[in-house]
C-alpha cells in the first residue's frame, strides 16, 4: 500500500499547486491503466497512481457555489450544537439554498458555514431557518491565514450573520441526530463550566464548549490531542469491548462473532461523534485490526496506516493539507516506526512497569515525530506533554470510560459516582494541562517552511531505513515478550 499512497500523494501535491485539463488527466489515467495492466509495470502502476492523484483534485465538486457579499434570502440548517457567548451564539451550518433576487429563482447549495446571530436570537441544533443575509468570505488578514484556509480546506466556504430581523420563518427538525442524543445524554450529569466541556468534547465530540483559553491551555501542555476524537479514543473503546467481550471466544465462531459487535461499537462510537476526519481515521484502522485477529491473519499495521491515508485522500484530497490529518497520521507512523520496536526491545515481567514504560515511549515518539508539523502550525513545539501524557491519557481514559457507560445507562442510581470521577478526572487534566503551559517549550521565531518539514521528515525516513539495515546485519535479537 506504500507503493501506491507515495506516487497518490505526490499527485495530490502536484493537482494542488499546476491544474491540467481534465480531458489530459483522463487520457494519461486511462493509458497508464491500460499499460500497467498488459505489461505489468511497476513504473507504469507509480504513473497511474500519481494521474490518480490529480483526478482526485480535479474531480473535487465545485465550491463557491453561493455568491459572495450579495444579500438575498437564505435557507440554512444549523449543524452542532451551537455555543452561546457574550454577543450572541455561533456555530456551524450549511446552507440549504439560496434565492437569485433578479429572477427570483432558488438554488440549492450545500456549502458549509461558520455563522454567528446578534444577542437577540437563539438557535438549535437541526432547525432550518429561513432568512436575509449574505454570505461573508473570510477575511485576508495575514494573522488569520493559516485558520481561514483549514477552515476552507475542511469545506467551509466563508461566514454567515443571522439576526432577529433578518429572520422570515424557521423550522424545528422532529428528529434528533446520534450526535444531539449523545450531547443530551451527557449533560444529564449536570456538571457544568470548563469540566462539562471538556467531557463532551472527549465523548460525544463536541467542542462548541472549548472557549479560547481552554484550547490554548491544553496546547501549550501538549494535551491539545485529548479534546478530539482520535486514535486513542477510538482504541480504548476498542480494547474495552474486547475485554468484555472476551468470554465469547469459548462459543464455537465466537471471535468472529465478536468482532462484528466490537467493529458495530466502534463504529456506533464514532457515529455519537458526529464523525469528525480524525475518528473515521482511527474508526478504520481499528477495523482492520479487528478483522485481522478474527481471520488470524497478522497485522500489517503500516500497511494498514497506508491504506487508511489512501482511501481517505481518494474520498477527499483536501484532507491532505488539514494539520489535524497531518498529525494524525504522522503519530501514528512514528509510533508503528519507532514506538513498536522500542516498546520490544523495553518489554519487561512486570505488568506494571510495561504500562508505564510504554506510555513514556509512545508520548515521545509521537512528540518528536509530530515537532515539525507543530512548529510550522503553530510557532512552538511543548516539551511539556512528555512528561504529562503518560498521567493524562490515565485520567482521561477514565472519563472516557465512565461517559460512555453514563451515556448508555443513564440511571439516576449512580449518578452521583459517575459525576465525582468525571468532575474529578476533567479537574485532573485541568490541573495538568495548566501545569505544562507554564513549562518550557521549543520556540520557532517564525513558521518552518514547507520544504523544511519535508526535509525533516525524509531525514526521520533516511534515518529509519539505515537502523533497520544496521539491525539486519547484526542479525536478529530476541527479547523477552
Amino acid at each position: 500500500m506504500l507503493k501506491l499512497l507515495i506516487p497518490f500523494v505526490g499527485g495530490v501535491l502536484l493537482g494542488e499547486s499546476f491544474g491540467l485539463p481534465l480531458w489530459v488527466v483522463w487520457f494519461t489515467l486511462a493509458g497508464a491503466g491500460l499499460g500497467a495492466l498488459l505489461l505489468r509495470s511497476q513504473v507504469l502502476l507509480a504513473m497511474l497512481c500519481l494521474v490518480a492523484g490529480l483526478a482526485a483534485v480535479e474531480l473535487r465538486p465545485p465550491r463557491h457555489l453561493t455568491p459572495e457579499g450579495v444579500t438575498t434570502l437564505f435557507e440554512i440548517g444549523i449543524e452542532g450544537i451551537p455555543v452561546e457567548g457574550s454577543k450572541g451564539m455561533k456555530g456551524e451550518g450549511v446552507i440549504l439554498g439560496w434565492r437569485d433576487s433578479g429572477s427570483g429563482r432558488w438554488y440549492p447549495s450545500g456549502e458549509r458555514v461558520l455563522f454567528s446571530t446578534d444577542s437577540l436570537t437563539r438557535v438549535e441544533a437541526g432547525e432550518r431557518i429561513l432568512c436575509r443575509t449574505k454570505l461573508r468570505p473570510f477575511g485576508s488578514d495575514p494573522r488569520w491565514s493559516g485558520y481561514h484556509r483549514l477552515m476552507e480546506r475542511r469545506g467551509f466556504v466563508g461566514r454567515i450573520w443571522i439576526s432577529e430581523r433578518g429572520i422570515f420563518s424557521r423550522e424545528q427538525d422532529s428528529g434528533r441526530s446520534l450526535h444531539e442524543w449523545a450531547v443530551e445524554r451527557m449533560r444529564r450529569l449536570e456538571i457544568g463550566g470548563e469540566e462539562e466541556a471538556v467531557l463532551l468534547s472527549m465523548v460525544t465530540g463536541e467542542r462548541g464548549g472549548l472557549n479560547r483559553e481552554i484550547r490554548d491551555r491544553y496546547a501549550r501542555s501538549g494535551m491539545a490531542h485529548l479534546l478530539a476524537v482520535s486514535g486513542l479514543h477510538v482504541g480504548i473503546v476498542l480494547m474495552i469491548v474486547n475485554i468484555l467481550l472476551g468470554w465469547m471466544s469459548l462459543l464455537t465462531h465466537g471471535h468472529r462473532w465478536r468482532a462484528v459487535i466490537c467493529i458495530g461499537v466502534v463504529w456506533g462510537f464514532v457515529a455519537v461523534t458526529g464523525f469528525p476526519p480524525s475518528a473515521i481515521r482511527a474508526g478504520v484502522m481499528c477495523t482492520i485490526l479487528q478483522a485481522a485477529w478474527a481471520s488470524g491473519e497478522e497485522y500489517g499495521a503500516l500497511n494498514a496506516w497506508a491504506a487508511t491515508a489512501l482511501v481517505m485522500l481518494v474520498w477527499n484530497a483536501g484532507w491532505i493539507g488539514d494539520i489535524g490529518f497531518q498529525l494524525s497520521f504522522v503519530s501514528v507512523a512514528a509510533i508503528l516506526v519507532w514506538g513498536v520496536p522500542l516498546l520490544r526491545r523495553l518489554r519487561t515481567q512486570w505488568w506494571w512497569m510495561n504500562v508505564m514504560v510504554d506510555s513514556v515511549v509512545i508520548s515521545v515518539v509521537v512528540g518528536v515525530g509530530t515537532a515539525p508539523l507543530v512548529i510550522r502550525a503553530f510557532g512552538f513545539a511543548p516539551l511539556a506533554g512528555v512528561v504529562l501524557n503518560p498521567v493524562a491519557i490515565i485520567l482521561g481514559g477514565v472519563l472516557l470510560v465512565v461517559g460512555i457507560v453514563w451515556m448508555i445507562f443513564p440511571v439516576e442510581l449512580w449518578s452521583g459516582v459517575a459525576g465525582w470521577l468525571v468532575r474529578r478526572s476533567a479537574e485532573g487534566l485541568d490541573l495538568l494541562a495548566e501545569a505544562g503551559s507554564r513549562m518550557p517549550r521549543v520556540e520557532g521565531e517564525e513558521a518552518v517552511g514547507a520544504w523544511s518539514v519535508i526535509g525533516i521528515y525524509l531525514g526521520f525516513v533516511a534515518l529509519t531505513v539505515l537502523l533497520a539495515a544496521v539491525r539486519r546485519v547484526r542479525g536478529p535479537r530476541l527479547g523477552r515478550m
